[in-house]
């Protein structure tokens, strides 16, 4: 038993209709990806930039710049001590930083290390290269200068193109 035409134009537009639905989707997800990665760079350019945006601030403006980034201060009388508990997104960037530097930090002790390792090598292999070639002693050397003389080119010629011989 066969489908039906009916049937068929049927379930064709609801396929029609199930595909344009997940196009439209597809599009929404792209468009707010789009806002959330300039969102995201907007306030990594903000955070970077937090330190001297804070010092050249009015009052009002740190206030403002405070309650953007933090969701609670609390301050102990009885320690002396200021607690900031950051807002999950900046905290998040802090968290990055901190691990960034440490990276960094790590990288840069390894390279530190590495570069001297490779130069008390290379010292020791010049130091052996020396004492290898004042090891050796020089064989006998040509002390007389060769003298050269230009001939004519003939073809039967036996004379050597050198005086004194080689």
């Amino acid at each position: 038993m066969g489908v039906s035409e009916n049937t068929r134009k049927e379930i064709i537009k609801k396929l029609e209709r199930k595909k344009d639905e997940i196009a439209n989707e597809i599009a929404n997800i792209n468009a707010t990806s789009k806002d959330t990665v300039s969102r995201i760079s907007i306030l990594i350019d903000f955070a970077n930039r937090l330190p001297e945006l804070y010092l050249k601030a009015t009052l009002e403006e740190k206030r403002i710049i405070l309650s953007t980034i933090t969701d609670k201060i609390t301050y102990n009388e009885d320690t002396n001590t200021l607690s900031v508990q950051l807002k999950p997104i900046f905290e998040h960037l802090r968290q990055l930083k901190l691990q960034e530097k440490k990276n960094f930090s790590e990288n840069l002790f390894t390279l530190t290390e590495t570069l001297k390792t490779r130069s008390e090598s290379a010292k020791q292999a010049l130091q052996n290269d020396t004492l290898e070639i004042s090891k050796k002693c020089m064989t006998e050397t040509r002390i007389i200068p060769i003298n050269t003389a230009i001939e004519s080119s003939f073809e039967n010629s036996k004379n050597l193109n050198v005086d004194g011989g080689t």
